[in-house]
């Protein structure tokens, strides 16, 4: 299907987007103001604060 699709001129309409705008992204696409697809740079996640790999609850 992707060979037909390329063989064809056929695409998506894509705006690649930060890690960061992806709450502003949700909010347009809420609004109904979204003409493409979004795209996540994954490049951008690398640059992110690493989470904790590892969580302790104490409970005292």
């Amino acid at each position: 299907m992707l060979d037909f699709c390329a063989h064809h001129g056929f695409g998506a309409d894509v705006e690649v987007i930060k890690a960061a705008d992806i709450n502003g992204a949700y909010e347009r696409m809420v609004k109904h103001d979204v003409k493409c697809r979004f795209v996540i740079d994954a490049k951008m996640f690398w640059r992110m604060p690493a989470l904790p790999t590892r969580v302790v609850l104490r409970i005292a």
